[in-house]
């Protein structure tokens, strides 16, 4: 018989207003300007070539005209959340618990990354 604790913690969820798309739902897809709608960039500097992703539009290709007011066209936003842990029973200090789907929003709506814990456990006074 373990114990179960309450917690409050900060994420990032999924922007309830725009699913993660980070837009108004009445904007417009625009290719990007910096990459021409390849999402990648490279640079010469000499005889040295850089290449990535494009930095202006994360390599998607394309910007939304009109950002979600609700996150700020970010896709997500911080918000707390209280979870009910379960703490198995004889459990070590500095154990790290793995709580599953309960971390970070993914971005476009994708699932909720895992949340992990470390317990830190006082000695009984």
């Amino acid at each position: 018989m373990g114990a179960r604790k309450n917690i409050q913690i900060n994420i990032m969820e999924t922007c309830p207003q725009c699913q993660g798309n980070a837009a108004k739902p009445t904007s417009t897809l625009q290719t990007c300007s910096w990459c021409g709608g390849s999402g990648k960039y490279t640079a010469t500097s000499g005889i040295f070539t850089a290449a990535g992703e494009c930095l202006k539009c994360n390599g998607k290709g394309s910007l939304r005209s009109l950002s979600c007011d609700s996150c700020n066209g970010q896709g997500r936003r911080e918000v707390k959340k209280d979870l009910q842990v379960d703490i198995p029973a004889g459990i070590q200090n500095n154990t790290r618990l793995k709580i599953s789907r309960e971390g970070d929003g993914g971005e476009l709506n994708h699932d909720s990354g895992d949340l992990y814990v470390v317990l830190r456990i006082r000695s009984h006074s």
